[in-house]
């Protein structure tokens, strides 16, 4: 009995997640440092799989660093 709970709770991972991780996802990058903070951080990234590639899964990095401060920063 054991054993069919773990393959049903697994089934339902799997095809639960399945639509939420196909094709690209967009993940926004959030700045988490306090307020004063000399930088500043914001972005994305993107994953994407594309089945028919020889590198199926891809990522991408877009993002900046501002320094709001008015020092020069090492």
């Amino acid at each position: 009995m054991r054993r069919k709970t773990q393959i049903t709770v697994l089934l339902g991972f799997l095809f639960g997640t399945s639509p939420a991780c196909y094709g690209q996802r967009k993940i926004a990058l959030h700045d988490v440092s306090e307020h004063g903070a000399p930088l500043r951080v914001s972005g994305t990234i993107s994953f994407e799989v594309d089945p028919s590639q020889a590198i199926r899964y891809t990522y991408r990095t877009e993002g900046s660093v501002a320094n709001v401060s008015d020092r020069d920063l090492v």
